[in-house]
């Protein structure tokens, strides 16, 4: 069985090669197969990871998330879209959290407003409130205020 290593590098490169950098967004966005569950759309992606000895279908932003850290994670665990794009898998973008955070963190998107995850990171986004001129930029924890030009 080739090495732990040679695997993930493999799986990084089949996630690159069938993404797209979004610059206004810095989501990664993948352009491959995609599968349908409730209202979100997710990448899917079959490859074989290092622990198993056959290939097979896994959500694109679990792998990143896996690839990031170099470790397989259970499928009772839930990997996050900071950003709330269910299709990015940029590194910086996914993270490991419990069910309930993850739910919170649909609350915030919902409302355009992160108020925090106790310990885990604040969402990542950028949202334009169209009949004002008060940008909220939540990434990086920037925030700024800009005359908006229409």
């Amino acid at each position: 069985m080739e090495s732990k290593h040679i695997v993930w590098s493999y799986i990084e490169r089949k996630l690159a090669e069938k993404s797209i950098f979004n610059a206004d967004t810095g989501c990664l966005v993948w352009r491959g197969a995609k599968s349908s569950r409730k209202s979100l759309v997710y990448g899917k992606l079959r490859v074989r990871l290092p622990t198993h000895h056959a290939s097979k279908s896994h959500y694109v932003h679990r792998l990143a998330y896996m690839c990031k850290t170099q470790t397989e994670i259970s499928h009772e665990n839930r990997v996050s879209h900071l950003c709330n794009n269910s299709l990015c898998i940029a590194p910086g973008h996914v993270h490991l959290e419990t069910l309930s955070v993850n739910v919170r963190r649909r609350t915030c998107f919902q409302f355009g407003v992160c108020l925090g995850h106790d310990s885990e990171p604040h969402c990542v986004s950028m949202y334009l409130f169209k009949n004002c001129t008060f940008i909220y930029v939540k990434q990086f924890n920037v925030h700024t205020n800009k005359q908006i030009n229409r």
